[in-house]
């Protein structure tokens, strides 16, 4: 296994990235469903917010196992 660190230029990537994962997993316990869930995407997981949650000390990687994504973690202070 191996991390992938991201910049901030990677942003939209990472936003693509995360974006249908997201919207399946919160469209269902959020109060008007899918709409609602891809609504309020941009603001907890856009591109912007990714570049300010960096600019704040987090960090994005994606996880490798044998050179091929497996998946993302984000972290901070």
């Amino acid at each position: 296994m191996e991390l992938e660190f991201l910049l901030p230029e990677d942003a939209e990537e990472i936003s693509d990235y995360v974006h249908q994962m997201w919207v399946d997993t919160y469209a269902p316990i959020v109060p008007g469903g899918r709409n609602r869930a891809e609504s309020i995407f941009d603001a907890w997981v856009g591109p912007d917010k990714i570049r300010r949650d960096m600019a704040d000390g987090h960090f994005f990687a994606y996880i490798l196992i044998d050179g091929e994504r497996a998946g993302l973690i984000s972290a901070g202070v």
